[in-house]
């Protein structure tokens, strides 16, 4: 059975209106899956990786973007790839 996350944003009040990620994959394969109620922004830097979200997948590359929408399940699988992400608040 695979586990869904529920990915809580906490957004200090207001004070910063976005949370931005750095990530870095050597020796891990995937993410779990999760979801969240703001939408997110997965700007791929280097290495190739595979984000699934719901029924799609999307193999990406560097320079390549991809947009999560908001309250949809996703993950991501791949090995040595870096990603930002940006993940507005609502």
């Amino acid at each position: 059975m695979a586990y869904i996350n529920f990915e809580r944003s906490d957004f200090q009040n207001g004070v910063f209106p976005c949370r931005i990620y750095m990530n870095y994959s050597s020796d891990r394969h995937d993410f779990f899956s999760n979801w969240h109620s703001e939408p997110e922004f997965i700007y791929t830097v280097s290495g190739t990786q595979t984000i699934f979200v719901e029924n799609d997948s999307y193999v990406t590359r560097p320079g390549d973007i991809v947009v999560v929408n908001s309250g949809r399940i996703h993950t991501i699988t791949g090995q040595n790839w870096v990603h930002h992400c940006i993940i507005p608040s609502d």
